[in-house]
């Protein structure tokens, strides 16, 4: 003859799985609580996806007021995208930070690889750092810039093409520009590699 421990087996199951569930809630309220938590935390009711802001370091070698529109309009661009970005802008290669991402600004004056390789010249630690092609008032995709293979190029986390209407001092809706200020977008969340200096 068998034992009876349990007049209902259900109900001691049902019971278990109850009080299962008020574990795992009093756990996930504790994680939620944690200061473990990690740094990118979606807020409700908003398309932001960081309240820690990221800090972008934007360099460019050419300066006058048509660079000062042309940076001017992609940190308002990709601020409407991530929410608070702080950038620094620089414009003398020793006071960039190794340690920090940070964004190259280049016009494309001439041809594009010679351009592209004058501004990458003394980057030290291209693993931080993204090169942005910048055509003016052409609404074409800059398709040399995926030919930028050389050993200036090749540690880049990213080679974007922009095309910028001087008439307006925006950016053009078109393909090349959406995806490449998605991207853009994409790596200033990404966290910088220290170990590569």
């Amino acid at each position: 003859m068998f034992p009876q421990c349990a007049k209902d087996p259900v109900k001691d199951v049902k019971d278990s799985l109850e009080v299962l569930e008020e574990n795992i809630k009093v756990e996930g309220d504790l994680n939620t609580n944690s200061v473990s938590k990690p740094l990118a935390i979606k807020r409700r009711g908003s398309k932001h996806k960081t309240s820690v802001p990221a800090t972008i370091q934007i360099i460019c070698k050419q300066d006058g007021k048509l660079m000062n529109d042309i940076q001017a309009a992609l940190e308002t661009t990709l601020r409407s995208n991530l929410g608070t970005v702080t950038f620094i802008s620089l414009n003398d290669i020793s006071k960039i930070d190794d340690k920090k991402m940070l964004i190259i600004l280049c016009i494309v004056a001439t041809r594009i690889a010679s351009d592209a390789a004058s501004a990458m010249q003394d980057i030290k630690n291209p693993a931080n750092a993204a090169l942005v092609i910048i055509d003016i008032d052409e609404a074409h995709e800059l398709s040399n810039t995926h030919n930028l293979t050389g050993d200036a190029f090749k540690n880049l986390r990213g080679i974007y093409g922009l095309s910028f209407m001087k008439s307006n001092g925006s950016f053009p809706n078109c393909d090349m520009n959406d995806k490449s200020i998605n991207g853009l977008s994409s790596f200033c969340k990404q966290q910088p590699y220290s170990e590569k200096l």
